[in-house]
């Protein structure tokens, strides 16, 4: 009981012992008989009056600290940590997986040691303890800085935790639903439960801010109409020869730097970040072998085949041979990729504004924007390109808000936005949307005895229905977790 009731303080206290300070504790309201519980909050208590509080609702109610820490006058005092939270109901494991993977590439690019917990059910919560509070802008930068190389969008890792006021679970409370409970643990970079009585923020080492670079960049002016005319009113930058070096360059938007850090520090980006700065590179004007040469340095999961087919997919060299352009600020944004530097525009503007690039790539670049027209891919190519296809379905998704769909939806959609489709075109789609459910990028549901039944992904012999439908669960693939594009 005393180690317990120690180990609480703790958690109320934070890595600073600030013992003067307030944590907001809650409670939820019907956990065991509800599926959505009530929530009771405006709980401002110190180490002391706080331990009582959880030994109260502990086993009774799922119990949450906030992510801020307050004075005597509830005033905010600022943010000791950073919180993550990784859940998927489908597959836990890959979510703790996942989770534990981020953690570690924490420590490897930064040095700070995280401290990671099981949430009981989904998956696991990541802390990652900082060298001083920070106040709230300082603390969306630093969240966004450390995930962005990583596509955690969907039901993984859920964004909306960037709230001011958001509470997190703590370890060694129960995580209570509806007729069932399980304990939440505090567990190691490897996965190994760390015992309460042996916790101790002494244990960890703090991220110190001062470490990253935060971006926050006032726009002077608007990038002029003949962008790719050099002006002599300002001297621009030479791009170095090296592409890591580019890591340094006030001449390249921090999105991209930051991948680029993180590719050299620790290896390992996903799919989507990768995949993004291969277009950057391809646009500022370095050639394929230089991307290729990088990777090979640098990518823990390096592979010379794999690696030549994926940047020379992405340089328009392979496959459907498209001149792929470098997505806008505003993709970036929907994607988690943006770190809200304040450009809005398109990544490698930035870069044409403040460096010297050819004028033959500069030029290319802006007739293919004026060439892009509203309409979205609606003809399946004989290669079977299903990343293409789900970026397509990523669009439909963003502007419908259905998190699944059937057949006639995405029909209806593709017909507004093109003016309508023909039916050999629908039945090349068709074909598509099952074929990406064997390939394990969409799972489906289907409509049985009354209610709609969740088959997952893969081959099945017989479908139990003609009703279906589809939802994304690409946070699950490979093609999004890997340098790879499935192409079998």
């Amino acid at each position: 009981m005393l180690k317990m009731s120690e180990y609480y303080r703790k958690w109320i206290i934070g890595p600073f012992r600030d013992f003067d300070s307030l944590r907001e504790l809650a409670h939820s309201i019907g956990a065991f008989t509800e599926d959505r519980p009530g929530m009771s909050r405006n709980h401002f208590l110190d180490h002391a009056s706080g331990v009582p509080f959880i030994y109260e609702w502990k086993g009774k109610e799922n119990v949450y600290i906030s992510i801020a820490v307050y004075d005597i006058d509830n005033n905010l005092k600022g943010y000791p940590y950073l919180y993550y939270d990784f859940d998927n109901k489908e597959n836990p494991d890959y979510a703790i997986r996942k989770g534990l993977e981020f953690a570690r590439s924490i420590k490897e690019r930064y040095g700070a040691d995280p401290v990671v917990y099981l949430s009981g059910f989904k998956g696991l919560g990541i802390i990652v303890p900082l060298k001083e509070y920070v106040d709230w802008e300082t603390y969306e930068v630093l969240w966004k800085t450390l995930i962005q190389p990583y596509n955690y969008l969907g039901s993984l890792v859920d964004r909306q935790v960037l709230d001011k006021r958001r509470l997190h679970r703590i370890p060694y409370t129960y995580n209570i639903k509806k007729g069932v409970r399980r304990l939440s643990k505090l567990i190691d970079l490897d996965g190994q439960e760390i015992k309460p009585w042996d916790f101790d923020w002494d244990n960890y080492e703090p991220l110190d801010p001062s470490q990253i670079t935060l971006y926050k960049i006032k726009v002077e002016l608007p990038l002029p109409k003949t962008i790719y005319v050099e002006s002599s009113r300002k001297k621009k930058a030479t791009l170095p020869s090296k592409i890591e070096d580019l890591a340094k360059s006030k001449a390249i938007p921090p999105c991209i730097r930051n991948i680029i850090e993180t590719m050299i520090k620790s290896g390992d980006p996903d799919h989507i970040a990768r995949l993004v700065l291969v277009w950057f590179l391809k646009w500022i004007g370095y050639d394929k072998e230089q991307v290729i040469e990088f990777f090979s340095k640098y990518a823990k999961d390096y592979n010379e085949r794999k690696t030549r087919y994926q940047v020379e997919y992405a340089y328009g060299l392979r496959g459907s041979r498209k001149d792929y352009l470098m997505p806008s600020c505003r993709w970036m944004k929907e994607h988690g990729i943006c770190l809200d530097c304040g450009w809005n525009k398109n990544p490698v503007t930035y870069t044409y504004s403040k460096a010297i690039i050819p004028e033959e790539i500069k030029h290319r670049f802006f007739e293919a924007v004026k060439k892009r027209k509203y309409n979205v891919n609606i003809y399946p190519s004989p290669n079977n390109d299903y990343y293409a296809y789900l970026e397509t379905i990523h669009r439909f998704i963003r502007e419908t808000g259905l998190e699944e769909f059937g057949y006639e939806d995405l029909k209806k959609w593709l017909e507004s936005r093109n003016g309508g489709i023909n039916a050999r075109t629908w039945h090349n789609w068709e074909r598509i949307l099952r074929l990406m459910a064997e390939k394990g990028l969409l799972g489906r549901k289907y409509w049985v005895n009354g209610e709609w039944i969740d088959i997952g992904p893969g081959k099945i012999e017989k479908p139990p229905s003609k009703k279906v439908r589809f939802y994304i669960i690409s946070n699950k693939n490979p093609i999004f977790n890997s340098w790879k594009i499935n192409q079998e």
